[in-house]
């Protein structure tokens, strides 16, 4: 399975030793009740009296999740699955996949700095 490279949210960028980032993830995301897989913009484990707490995980629409019991991470789209088309949107406009293409038009995404 092949793991991307992740951008460092915000908050883990603080002075805060309660959370770390994550550098590296599976590409997809999918919430144990989700309808749709979410492409993992960033993500951050967390810490609670010195003991992992849990890992979070944002999205590039904007959602977050969170690994564990709420929901898993996955090297690919299940066969009978469904992308969340904001995410491919956004990512792919942001050169995620290197061609800016969708559905044979080019797109283009400035992503922000996440708060």
């Amino acid at each position: 399975m092949n793991k991307i490279e992740l951008e460092v949210p915000i908050t883990a960028l603080s002075c805060d030793k309660r959370v770390k980032p994550v550098k590296l993830s599976l590409p997809f995301y999918i919430a144990r009740l989700g309808k749709y897989f979410h492409r993992v913009r960033s993500s951050s484990n967390h810490w609670r009296n010195g003991k992992y707490s849990h890992t979070s995980v944002s999205f590039w629409c904007g959602g977050i999740g969170f690994v564990g019991d709420k929901g898993t991470l996955h090297g690919e789209v299940h066969e009978n699955g469904t992308l969340c088309a904001t995410c491919e949107g956004r990512a792919v406009g942001a050169g995620l996949d290197g061609v800016r293409m969708i559905n044979g038009r080019s797109v283009m995404y400035s992503p922000r700095i996440q708060r």
